[in-house]
């Protein structure tokens, strides 16, 4: 499908990406255009990863999610999306994330979600555990769905991980359906090992990319089962994992 919002990455610096994230192998051509209709070669390897390439930069990415990425995913699926409107259905994702991770995290919590929108995920979890303390604060890079963060009482950064300062430690980190928009998923994964407290833990969501086949703008780098837990294993000791439709979710401690 070809939608009519007018986006080219071409109008922006780009950065070649030639070489697999998770096998470190020579990528091949596997696409020139994504389900936008937005013209944007892709790579794949042998290993199973497919990736954007060239790819924007974090200021690039910065504009597109301010200004087009809304109104480009709402004409694709022809229904208005919005900071106001996800967040029905997010009620409903925080639902399922809770009941998978929250025997496995502590009394008192300093929680960073990253790409957490409007904060409705991770504001949820903080409701459905009365018994427990918690600072939360949500990261992400679009200002006007942090706005709708901050009228639920939440922290809000605008930014990346790769671009904002983040002070301090916290002991949960969650990415829900985040990794698959970062640009270096590695790096950012580092980074957050290093805000972890020493029993800290890290839950990520990853759309399986066997399942769902798209190329899309907003996915700089997609995965399958194979190549999104040997990422996880090479920064953390996954202590829990489930498959939910298309989403391949893990809970990792950062001792390794």
């Amino acid at each position: 499908m070809t939608t009519m919002i007018k986006f080219n990455p071409l109008d922006y610096e780009l950065v070649n990406a030639d070489y697999c994230l998770i096998c470190g192998e020579r990528g091949n051509f596997y696409s020139s255009v994504d389900r936008y209709g937005i013209k944007q070669r892709s790579m794949f390897c042998r290993c199973g990863h497919v990736w954007l390439s060239p790819l924007m930069t974090e200021a690039g990415y910065a504009e597109f999610y301010e200004h087009y990425y809304r109104p480009l995913v709402s004409e694709f699926h022809g229904r208005e999306i919005n900071a106001q409107t996800i967040q029905d259905g997010q009620t409903g994702y925080a639902t399922s994330i809770i009941n998978f991770m929250s025997y496995n995290i502590g009394q008192s919590l300093r929680v960073l979600d990253i790409g957490g929108s409007t904060g409705v995920v991770v504001k949820q979890f903080a409701w459905r555990q009365p018994n427990k303390s918690q600072d939360v604060t949500v990261l992400d890079p679009c200002q006007t769905e942090l706005d709708e963060a901050a009228k639920l009482g939440l922290n809000t950064i605008h930014g990346t991980l790769a671009t904002a300062q983040i002070d301090g430690e916290f002991d949960l980190i969650t990415i829900c359906q985040t990794i698959d928009h970062m640009l270096d998923p590695r790096a950012d994964l580092e980074r957050c090992k290093n805000l972890l407290t020493a029993d800290g833990h890290i839950f990520v969501d990853f759309l399986d990319y066997e399942k769902t086949g798209e190329i899309k703008i907003d996915h700089p780098h997609n995965f399958n089962f194979k190549n999104a837990a040997r990422l996880m294993s090479d920064y953390f000791e996954v202590v829990k994992f489930e498959r939910s439709g298309n989403h391949m979710r893990f809970l990792a401690s950062c001792v390794i």
